[in-house]
């Protein structure tokens, strides 16, 4: 039972000094934020505003 903790403590705390050495990117700018958040939102757009296969499906479903 003890050599399963053991293990477990060990990889928790090789995890943990993994993840707090590595840096964390910066964040963006509000403003770039809200942006993404509205396109997002929308149900055919895509992250470059290029047209996306249901966008043309539904584009296509209305004018039949």
């Amino acid at each position: 039972m003890y050599v399963i903790t053991d293990r477990l403590a060990v990889l928790f705390a090789a995890w943990r000094a993994e993840i707090i050495s590595a840096p964390l990117p910066p964040l963006p700018e509000r403003a770039v934020a809200l942006r993404a958040i509205e396109r997002g939102r929308r149900v055919d757009a895509s992250p470059d505003d290029a047209p996306t296969r249901s966008g043309t499906a539904v584009a296509a479903r209305g004018s039949v």
